[in-house]
């Protein structure tokens, strides 16, 4: 007898929670996001880095003030304009994913964030997330869960009637039947991810961010299957044509392409080291050593000599520079006509190079930095 009163109990409780109506625009959404956030909080450990905690809240402040003040068209959800106190956390995991619940809780992964090759980069996938909020698509994907369906409730009834009644496998099978749920709903998951970056790309031109920001994590995440198995590619399918569209985006928008101004900025490192028994700062781009400064009795003029290369390199190289856009002669590497390379006999010979194979050996490591990046680019 108990088994049969949990049984028409649960399906009770199923049937009320589906029978109800979305929550509304604005006070419902958030109560409703309220309660995501506690759940949110006890299942996951939040980053205490204030360098990326303020990173991410400064750039969300700016995507919320004009979500707040703006209405962006639709395709999927609605548009009605319901300001949000938008929050935004980092949680503390390498993930390369970020999500929203309703009411305008935003959360991104620190593995994100390492993703992201710049400030316009991650203003992008926020302003994705600021608008699956801003549009509503929760509340929207509720809608369409009311259409429940009944070989779902007869599945639920077998499940705990084989589980004896058992509290936790009760618990499960109820689990179970919401994801198959939503999995009867990919295909509006696709409406929703098209709305959020048409949206977002609206969005990012009434800021200071870059729109190509949009693109270029797309492009990279289209190109890494070793981030298959992570989160952005169960909720935020990347495909060709997803990159494709946003392509038509920016190229409708008469925005060029410039891929260099928001991405591909070149990893480096300044080493202490010894060689020869010699102190040095060593300057390492992409992992290679280009070059080597004895340190003397001056460090820090060695450091910001090696900074002030770095500096160089890095703003010829992201201006837009293909791979034959870089040449070099006997004393300099040369990127669109400017010296950017132009190392001296002394910093050289302590490199363990002379000064032509110490140009030529940055040369092949810019050359080969370039044909990497732009190989991620799908055509």
């Amino acid at each position: 007898m108990k088994k049969i009163i949990t049984v028409f109990l649960v399906l009770f409780m199923l049937g009320a929670v589906y029978a109800d109506k979305a929550p509304k625009y604005g006070d419902q959404e958030v109560a409703v996001g309220r309660q995501n956030v506690e759940e949110i909080a006890k299942n996951y450990k939040f980053s205490e880095d204030p360098v990326l905690i303020e990173r991410v809240n400064r750039i969300g402040s700016e995507l919320a003030k004009v979500a707040n003040e703006n209405k962006f068209p639709a395709t999927y959800g609605s548009d009605v304009l319901t300001p949000f106190n938008y929050e935004f956390r980092v949680i503390d995991a390498d993930d390369v994913n970020a999500f929203s619940v309703m009411g305008g809780y935003i959360y991104v992964y620190k593995g994100m964030i390492d993703f992201c090759e710049s400030d316009d980069e991650l203003a992008g996938v926020m302003a994705h997330e600021v608008i699956h909020a801003a549009h509503h698509h929760l509340v929207h994907l509720i809608d369409e869960q009311t259409k429940f369906n009944t070989q779902a409730l007869v599945a639920i009834m077998v499940g705990i009637l084989a589980s004896k009644g058992r509290a936790d496998t009760v618990a499960s099978v109820a689990t179970m039947s919401n994801l198959y749920q939503i999995a009867m709903l990919n295909g509006y998951s696709q409406d929703a991810e098209r709305d959020a970056d048409n949206g977002a790309f609206l969005l990012i031109q009434k800021t200071k961010y870059n729109p190509v920001g949009l693109l270029t994590p797309l492009e990279r995440l289209a190109q890494s299957s070793e981030l298959v198995d992570l989160g952005i590619y169960r909720s935020h399918p990347v495909n060709r044509e997803r990159v494709l569209r946003m392509r038509k985006r920016l190229k409708d928008a008469n925005i060029p392409i410039d891929r260099g101004a928001v991405s591909g900025r070149i990893k480096y490192e300044i080493k202490d080291e010894t060689k020869a028994e010699i102190k040095v700062k060593s300057l390492y781009l992409d992992n290679k050593l280009i070059l080597s400064i004895p340190i003397g009795d001056n460090e820090q003029s060695a450091i910001d000599r090696l900074n002030n290369i770095y500096s160089v390199i890095n703003k010829a190289i992201s201006s837009n520079v293909e791979v034959f856009d870089i040449k070099c002669d006997n004393e300099a590497v040369i990127i669109k006509g400017q010296r950017v390379f132009t190392p001296i006999e002394e910093e050289a010979s302590v490199t363990g190079l002379s000064v032509k194979d110490c140009v030529k050996n940055c040369y092949n490591i810019l050359r080969t930095f370039l044909l990497k990046r732009d190989s991620s680019i799908i055509v």
